[in-house]
């Protein structure tokens, strides 16, 4: 079920709710991104936790909370 779309990005929710797939529109690869959300993560920084990195596509941890447009207002 599509979320959202961003500049790079498309976001998804998986059928079980608890992650989203964002799969970037140019592919690429998501390796270094996920990599380092995982150092973050060890750190003690608030981010998502990342089940797979392959290709174009980041499965990661769905966060709830406000979106950007309620959190500005």
């Amino acid at each position: 079920m599509p979320l959202g779309r961003g500049r790079t990005a498309d976001v998804y929710a998986t059928d079980d709710g608890a992650w989203v797939l964002r799969r970037y529109r140019d592919g690429g690869d998501t390796a270094r991104e996920a990599a380092l959300m995982v150092r973050l993560a060890e750190a003690g920084y608030p981010v998502p936790a990342v089940r797979r990195a392959a290709g174009p596509d980041l499965v990661m941890e769905r966060l709830r909370g406000p979106s950007l447009s309620e959190a500005v207002l």
